[in-house]
């Protein structure tokens, strides 16, 4: 499933009423593809996955995400939160995040600057 397409169903379920936790599922989507072994050079660089992953995304499709996301979501996830999910679906990567010395830092930033995007 393509980023456009999940952005298409994530709208459609905030509708439903999830809104906290497809946002938390949105936003560990920005890592479906990610191993420990690609997510080191990010940390290790500073390097932004959000980023990129919004590059690719046409402005029509970030309007209206930005649409749904301003319309339903009533609080952005915290770190802690994106933590617990990551400990229970993704537990390698959850495991050099809370073990690398910038991870929590940089799973922050990567939140601020999801945020930012959608605003």
């Amino acid at each position: 499933m393509t980023i456009h397409e999940r952005l298409g169903q994530f709208g459609k379920s905030l509708a439903i009423g999830f809104a906290d936790k497809i946002a938390i599922g949105m936003f560990l989507g920005f890592l479906d593809d990610v191993t420990p072994e690609d997510l080191y050079p990010y940390l290790k660089e500073n390097k932004s996955r959000v980023t990129e992953v919004f590059a690719e995304i046409s402005d029509e499709e970030l309007q209206e995400f930005r649409g749904y996301a301003h319309q339903y979501f009533t609080k952005a996830p915290s770190v802690d939160d994106l933590l617990k999910a990551l400990q229970k679906r993704r537990t390698e990567l959850f495991s050099l995040l809370i073990n690398h010395p910038t991870g929590k830092e940089w799973l922050k930033n990567e939140l601020d600057t999801c945020i930012e995007k959608i605003k």
